[in-house]
């Protein structure tokens, strides 16, 4: 699971958490 912050959306994350792994 990882914690997206609130004011980071899904695709607009400077790195993509799903790409971090």
């Amino acid at each position: 699971m990882h914690v997206i912050p609130p004011s980071c959306l899904d695709y607009q994350c400077p790195v993509h958490p799903k790409l971090i792994g």
